[in-house]
């Protein structure tokens, strides 16, 4: 039991929900992580979405139940272990009830990606996977907590005035390379575009023409579990980064890659959040022949390269010839900015998108439901004495209102209070919550656009937690050292008794991205070391984890 006098309040944004599978015979238990990735799962009534999970491949998981809400349709199911599509199957007896077969998994992280359509009609309701195990000894038998979220379809009004492009693997947008910053001898850039699909293991847009010999300077890649690449690339070496969870889920995603020529570095941004980056890519290419088309690959070698072409709609596609901050991104990527010299722009208002667009102005053009939107940020929660305090920033423009919701379980949210904007720029929001206990709470903030859309925040736990050791089976990490780190650094906790520990660490999506430690130890302080090996900088969580108690640290990686 928490007792409150024992325990201080911390902030930690919420991790993944992990479902805990007992498995074999003779009380053999068999831990599995099965985590729902999506940040989101609000999409557009009547249209298709992804639902992307990751399944740890060293448990015995065979299948799984999956329940849907009233009108909600399983359309399509894949399971990928990098990048390979492994055998996956779904039978239904029950309306909104389906049985998934999994014939193998991959020996660690394997993503689910299951395919659903939203009904035509405003809805909302909780979906639940329910993971089974199959073993030699026992056949089948259900996980001991089964993975419960939330599916939202909206009816969102769709701007007549914005037209997004709509491409269907059989029309590209062919651009002159000359025109394009990205052919200046390896010069600095910055590339940015909004997409929304659903297909995977597709080519968005790309300079290369698919021989080894030649240099390109950029090809995007949606992957086959729902991830987005990108790709540069000179004789005998290509180079890439990734976003960490999947854009191709059938809501709207910005994507940004700026390249630094003088300082070698490339970053990749989803949503303004920089998620990877490459140092040292000096690999030289020039306009000269070169092709350059959005919607897929200008030209196949191999005759098969149409089958991967881009079908999902993209909009306000720009080159900047200059490498832009983390800043600069997020303060235009939600605006319709005026061309600068030297600077690329496709809009899709009219036909052609550009004046560089030299081939497949025949694309298609359709009403969005993509606006224009200040996002919500540096979601916070504080302990105020006896209530907790939530902050946000947004300025708030096209937000019909801004609601703050609770849960309990970090799943189920219910609303607790509802904001307006102010109308006159003001960007700092806060809301008081006396209506708390002692146990963990979950919070975040809803956006409501003004055309029905919604956003969500990152999600923030007011967590149990501190320094003092409530019982014998209870554990702390200490701290790290050195913080910040570039190759290594050393985390320090205790426990109060001999007990079995396990040690991990957390990127800011959610997502466990290494094993520190998983033994038995005895009671008293400890020290173990994490090399952070190809991680990219950035903010990580180290999480310490006993029967009793989890205790996290925030850690920061400075390559």
């Amino acid at each position: 039991m928490f007792l409150k006098s024992a325990f201080r309040r911390g902030v930690l944004r919420a991790a993944v929900t992990a479902a805990t599978l007992a498995a074999g015979a003779g009380g053999v238990q068999s831990k599995a992580q099965v985590a729902l990735v999506n940040d989101n799962t609000a999409f557009l009534a009547g249209v298709e979405a992804n639902l992307f999970f990751e399944i740890d491949g060293t448990s015995l998981i065979s299948g799984a139940t999956l329940e849907l809400p009233s009108g909600w349709t399983l359309e399509r199911l894949a399971l990928v272990h990098r990048g390979r599509q492994l055998g996956a199957s779904w039978t239904s007896e029950v309306p909104g009830v389906y049985r998934l077969s999994l014939e193998e998994l991959g020996p660690d992280h394997n993503k689910l990606v299951i395919g659903v359509r939203a009904p035509r009609q405003e809805s909302v309701g909780t979906a639940q996977l329910d993971p089974v195990m199959a073993s030699e000894e026992r056949p089948t038998r259900g996980a001991a907590t089964p993975l419960s979220f939330e599916l939202s379809g909206e009816s969102r009004i769709v701007n007549e005035d914005n037209l997004a492009a709509r491409f269907d693997a059989t029309r590209l947008l062919e651009v002159d390379a000359e025109a394009l910053p990205l052919y200046d001898g390896d010069g600095s850039f910055t590339l940015e575009f909004w997409i929304k699909t659903t297909s995977l293991d597709q080519v968005v847009m790309s300079g290369w023409d698919g021989k080894e010999s030649t240099s390109y300077p950029a090809e995007v890649v949606l992957g086959s579990d729902g991830r987005l690449f990108f790709f540069r690339g000179s004789p005998g070496r290509h180079v890439a980064m990734s976003s960490k969870v999947p854009v191709a889920d059938g809501s709207w995603h910005h994507v940004a890659v700026s390249h630094d020529e003088v300082r070698g570095w490339s970053r990749l941004l989803i949503d303004a959040v920089p998620t990877d980056s490459l140092f040292g890519f000096a690999g030289e290419v020039t306009a000269l022949r070169a092709r350059f088309c959005v919607g897929g690959r200008c030209a196949s070698t191999d005759g098969g390269e149409s089958g991967r072409r881009f079908v999902g709609m993209l909009d306000d596609v720009r080159v900047w010839p200059t490498s832009r901050t983390e800043r600069q991104i997020a303060l235009t990527m939600v605006d319709r900015v005026p061309a600068v010299p030297g600077m690329l722009s496709l809009v899709f208002e009219e036909t052609p998108a550009s004046g560089a667009v030299v081939g497949g102005d025949g694309v298609s053009r359709q009403a969005s439901d993509f606006l224009f939107h200040d996002p919500v940020e540096d979601v916070s929660a504080a302990d105020a004495g006896d209530a907790i305090e939530i902050r946000w920033r947004s300025r708030g423009r096209n937000t019909a209102y801004f609601a703050v919701e609770r849960s309990d379980d970090g799943s189920g949210f219910v609303e607790v209070a509802r904001f307006q904007p102010d109308g006159d720029g003001s960007s700092e929001f806060m809301y008081l919550d006396e209506d708390v206990g002692d146990d963990v709470i979950f919070y975040r903030v809803r956006q409501v656009l003004v055309n029905g859309g919604k956003r969500f925040s990152a999600t923030v736990k007011m967590g149990l937690g501190g320094a003092e050791l409530p019982d014998a089976a209870a554990g702390v990490i200490l701290g790290n050292f050195p913080n910040p780190f570039s190759t290594a650094t050393t985390i320090s906790f205790e426990v109060a008794a001999a007990q079995r520990v396990n040690v991990s660490v957390w990127d800011l999506s959610g997502h466990q991205v290494a094993t520190v430690l998983d033994a038995s130890i005895a009671a008293g302080k400890h020290e173990v070391t994490f090399v952070p090996d190809e991680l990219p900088s950035g903010t990580y969580f180290a999480r310490l984890q006993t029967d009793a108690t989890v205790s996290t640290r925030k850690i920061i990686l400075a390559k």
